[in-house]
């Protein structure tokens, strides 16, 4: 059975597989074969909840951030565990904050089925996908809360052994960046850690999340917004550089971070990852080197990678880092 769903910025084909998957063909060019494709476990109500909040353009990928073992899943795994091993998070305390549609805390409940896992964000329409998405697979011991504003944390949200920024922190706006961030290690339990990963590097040669553009990274605001403007095929000729910002065009560094952290807490420390990994900017190239990339990007990342596991320097387009309160037993 196949139903097609029609939408403003495209089409939808929702084509029923024998063992009760679906496979989404996705059309937004006009053309007579799928832009995207991708066979998912999800209910059709879903996968409309999905459409109508993601619109045919994203409808797959954000589905593969939740299914997809190269995508989330990949990244994840390979960062939490580059840090910790599961036995010493299962059945912990888990904030999943900027969770948007709850592809990660899903993916975190899988590596991790007795944590007490929360999701935190602004987007209401986001967070009811992610109610969907616990409903769907009957997970328990999950909870997703409103933030009340953009710098401000959901009231009594108590204390977790690990807080993740998962593809988020550079979302924030300056004023918020400092805000929030020292709002969240209040959050951390002594001994507990931070976790940043997916946050563009500032300093990378190509600023690869908004713009795609190479060299931008290095220029003022007063170059850069219409750098951005004129030569992006990403970015709208009137788009301010306040939605730009929020788009996450400047990315961050640990430096900037860490600063943050270590102004409120002196006894903030880094944490070193597990003794197999030289650097952590092997942890982002070595998920990455398992997705689907342009040959662009997939040059670049396999020339980050080789240097890396090399040398132990380099440097990644993301940044992947953890920050610890207080003394803690091993994690190991």
């Amino acid at each position: 059975m196949t139903v097609t769903i029609d939408h403003k910025n495209g089409k939808v084909r929702l084509i029923q597989q024998p063992d009760g998957a679906k496979t989404i063909e996705v059309y937004t060019s006009g053309a007579s074969k799928p832009d995207k494709k991708w066979t998912t476990s999800y209910h059709p109500d879903l996968i409309r909840a999905v459409l109508d909040a993601k619109g045919p353009a994203f409808l797959c990928d954000e589905i593969r951030r939740d299914e997809d073992p190269r995508y989330t899943p990949g990244l994840l795994n390979k960062s939490i565990l580059a840090y910790f091993n599961k036995q010493y998070l299962n059945g912990k305390r888990i904030l999943d904050f900027g969770c948007g549609s709850g592809a990660s805390a899903m993916v975190l409940k899988r590596m991790f089925p007795q944590a007490h896992i929360v999701g935190v964000e602004r987007s209401a329409k986001l967070l009811k996908i992610a109610e969907l998405r616990t409903k769907h697979y009957g997970f328990r011991n999950i909870e997703f809360l409103m933030s009340p504003n953009d710098d401000q944390l959901p009231p009594d949200l108590s204390e977790f052994h690990l807080v993740l920024l998962n593809a988020v922190y550079e979302h924030l706006l300056p004023r918020e960046r400092r805000i929030l961030t020292t709002k969240l290690w209040d959050a951390v339990k002594p001994g507990g850690c931070m976790l940043v990963t997916e946050t563009p590097y500032r300093w990378f040669p190509i600023e690869t999340h908004t713009t795609g553009l190479p060299l931008i990274n290095y220029l003022p605001k007063a170059a850069a917004a219409p750098m951005a403007r004129r030569f992006s095929s990403r970015v709208k000729n009137e788009e301010p550089w306040h939605a730009l910002l929020r788009r996450g065009i400047r990315g961050a560094t640990v430096k900037e971070v860490y600063k943050i952290l270590k102004s409120h807490d002196p006894h903030a420390q880094i944490m070193q990852p597990r003794p197999w990994i030289k650097s952590p900017h092997q942890i982002w190239l070595e998920a990455a080197s398992e997705r689907n990339m342009k040959t662009p990007m997939k040059l670049a990342v396999k020339s980050c990678r080789f240097l890396t596991a090399k040398t132990g320097l380099g440097v990644s387009p993301y940044i992947c880092f953890a920050v610890q309160k207080g003394n803690a037993a091993s994690n190991a």
